[in-house]
């Protein structure tokens, strides 16, 4: 091999360039590579510098493989494929993490915006803004100012979920919280009318006893309570008593006995006679109470009305809330009560 040296190589006086027929070797004054050209294909195949081996690569794509390690201020372009081997305490911007899995050893601290949904597994503290989760599992402290779960469980198979000392879980609605089985509203009405009613022949609603509530689940269930006073105003008039639910305009009987007895109708009050002057009947006034726990079958937000309707005997009435004496101060003017709970 034989060395030329010179101070300077030019192009001739045309545009051409100076041709190197695939190697080319530049030395230092030491003899030690500065940089090393393998020309064999196109573009520039192999570049050393400051080495004899292979510093990076440029294929005819324009695409450059480094062999060691690259270091910049900073990068500008897409990234793609995979990114392997990240060390060290790095700050990483960017707009969108989509993983099979996202494993988190340390803390995860800043603000996390958006949604946080799947599945949630943490041993230590976690803080959030809006948590959006299938299951919470495993969480010591949980501080989320908004939270959207399907379901809370404990760490493990029996375990509870517990509220601690100082702490309250409030529903910011009514029925917000609630359990298969428990209350989740309760509506009383007050019925102070002493309105009389007579209704010979077929059983009449008394309006002021009508009593509305508007689910807030759907098919739950409806426990009634009601507390009717009065009095019958004729001894011997015999009365009974019939619910209803109603949905819309429409009046449905409820608690109905399917086999009534004879000629008997159905009803919620078999008989009940009058306070005239007979024997032993003679001015009483009475007060009747009544249970029943109504599957009613609706959606939420339905507004159901329970009603009562009484039947007469004759010309006998039924009189609200009064006592069959108005001029004695041994009698005493009532207030009746109708009072609905949904059962969730």
């Amino acid at each position: 091999m034989s060395s030329i040296r010179v101070t300077n190589i030019q192009t001739k006086a045309d545009a051409s360039s100076p041709t190197v027929d695939e190697k080319l070797k530049i030395l230092n004054s030491q003899g030690n590579t500065v940089m090393q050209v393998d020309a064999k294909t196109s573009g520039i195949t192999t570049v050393g510098i400051n080495t004899t081996g292979n510093t990076f690569t440029v294929d005819s794509n324009n695409g450059v493989t480094f062999a060691g390690v690259v270091t910049a201020s900073s990068f500008s372009g897409a990234l793609t494929g995979n990114a392997t081997g990240l060390s060290g305490t790095p700050n990483i911007t960017v707009g969108t993490i989509g993983a099979t899995s996202l494993n988190v050893t340390g803390n995860v601290s800043g603000n996390v915006t958006g949604n946080l949904t799947g599945n949630v597994n943490s041993s230590g503290v976690s803080t959030i803004t809006t948590l959006s989760a299938t299951s919470i599992v495993g969480i010591s402290t949980l501080g989320v100012t908004t939270a959207y779960v399907s379901q809370l469980a404990g760490v493990g198979a029996g375990t509870s979920i517990q509220i601690p000392a100082g702490s309250k879980l409030v529903g910011l609605t009514t029925g917000s919280v609630y359990a298969p089985g428990t209350i989740v509203q309760v509506i009383q009405k007050d019925i102070t009318s002493t309105a009389s009613t007579n209704s010979n022949g077929s059983h009449s609603i008394i309006s002021t006893l009508d009593s509305p509530i508007t689910t807030l689940l759907a098919d739950s269930k409806i426990l009634i309570q009601a507390s009717i006073a009065g009095h019958n105003n004729d001894a011997g008039g015999d009365m009974s008593w019939k619910a209803y639910r109603r949905v819309s305009s429409t009046d449905t009987e409820i608690d109905i006995n399917p086999s009534p007895i004879g000629s008997t109708t159905t009803g919620i009050f078999p008989n009940m006679r009058g306070t005239g002057s007979q024997s032993p009947y003679t001015n009483n006034g009475i007060r009747w109470e009544y249970t029943y726990l109504d599957t009613h079958g609706q959606s939420a937000g339905t507004t159901i009305t329970y009603r009562f309707a009484v039947r007469t005997e004759s010309s006998n009435s039924w009189v609200m809330n009064s006592p069959r004496q108005t001029t004695d101060g041994r009698f005493a003017t009532t207030v009746s009560h109708v009072i609905l709970m949904e059962v969730a």
